[in-house]
């Protein structure tokens, strides 16, 4: 579905970390925390187990700031399981970098 030949618009759910961001073509994995990024998992069912994975930008000033990078890395969820503290540990495969235009939040 996605490749870094073709432009494609979509509308994608992000899982956002505070570590390095993946290389495209890699395995990542991840413990999930966080009722945003559980709603992504589960609204990534919707899209074919596919998400954003994009990183905070550690220059932001204050903590309340959202403040993204703009280019992340869509990835899709080949393992999805409940550890036993609550948390979430996914494996994501990156496929391609992909650029930002805009964030829609939902509750």
């Amino acid at each position: 579905m996605f490749n870094s030949i073709d432009k494609i618009t979509a509308q994608l759910p992000v899982l956002v970390i505070n570590e390095p961001i993946p290389l495209p073509h890699n395995e990542y994995r991840l413990e999930v925390r966080g009722s945003k990024s559980l709603l992504a998992l589960k609204l990534a069912e919707q899209y074919q187990n596919y998400v954003v994975v994009l990183i905070k930008d550690q220059d932001a000033k204050d903590e309340s700031e959202n403040k993204y990078y703009t280019t992340g890395i869509v990835a899709k969820v080949l393992l999805n399981m409940t550890s036993p503290n609550g948390s979430r540990r996914i494996k994501v495969s990156s496929k391609v970098r992909c650029q930002i235009q805009r964030f829609i939040e939902e509750s």
